[in-house]
């Protein structure tokens, strides 16, 4: 169980890192998938590209926006088999490569890792990279080196929010509870701060043997009959550090 919370935790983080990588357009109507990809509607951008497809079955950028869209909807396989069709006639495409690690994080992060690992030994800048390798980290147990890629990728880009938050969150649950909260507090306080922020807080306040103080920031944006659920959930990355 404690691998499915910190999954969900560092995801919910991750979903608001910014924009994905940009994706040079190779085929009319490309420009509307991403457009859709980026409003929420990944139906929509499935249907363009499986329209390319229908014609131009290895045109890589239509399968990318196909792999995205699929993975959004939650139909993963058929969005590994796109990214997997990618790699074959460009194994180092890096949109392929991050939402093919994307979609293992959850089964198998060592996989994960190994893909993400594969994009920064190439390119040790790309932020997206980084962040992700951090992930299958901390879902493996190694917060030290998940931290050292969140660092990395803050020296690169330090004002994603979201790089902070999953730092915050691979410190409280090593076992540094009171770094993290030094993280989390002035984020959740801040102008930026979002009910998933302060969500995270709560997490690491649990996590420091607070489940008062995380009740009461969770009663600001949770019913109150979900907030002991939450802490509960929380605790189990308590109970087994």
């Amino acid at each position: 169980m404690r691998p499915i919370v910190l999954l969900s935790l560092l995801l919910f983080a991750s979903c608001s890192s910014g924009p994905g990588p940009a994706f040079s357009t190779a085929a009319p109507g490309l420009d509307i998938a991403d457009a859709a990809l980026a409003s929420g509607a990944p139906e929509t951008a499935l249907h363009i590209a499986q329209r390319i497809l229908a014609g131009d079955p290895s045109n890589v950028p239509a399968l990318l926006r196909a792999g995205n869209a699929e993975a959004a909807l939650g139909q993963r396989e058929a969005a590994a088999r796109d990214f997997d069709r990618v790699l074959a006639v460009a194994p180092h495409r890096v949109e392929a490569e991050l939402g093919l690690g994307r979609l293992k994080l959850a089964t198998d992060p060592a996989a994960a890792a190994a893909l993400f690992q594969r994009v920064t030994d190439r390119d040790s800048h790309n932020v997206a990279a980084l962040i992700d390798l951090g992930i299958a980290k901390d879902l493996l147990g190694r917060h030290g080196d998940a931290q050292q890629s969140y660092r990395r990728a803050l020296a690169l880009d330090p004002d994603r929010m979201a790089t902070s938050v999953n730092l915050g969150l691979s410190l409280a649950v090593s076992g540094d509870p009171q770094q993290a909260l030094g993280i989390l507090r002035p984020l959740a306080a801040g102008p930026q701060s979002s009910k998933r922020t302060r969500q995270d807080l709560a997490v690491a306040l649990a996590l420091a043997g607070d489940n008062d103080a995380a009740a009461s920031v969770l009663r600001t944006d949770v019913a109150p009959p979900q907030v002991p659920q939450m802490i509960a959930a929380y605790q189990m990355l308590r109970a087994n550090p």
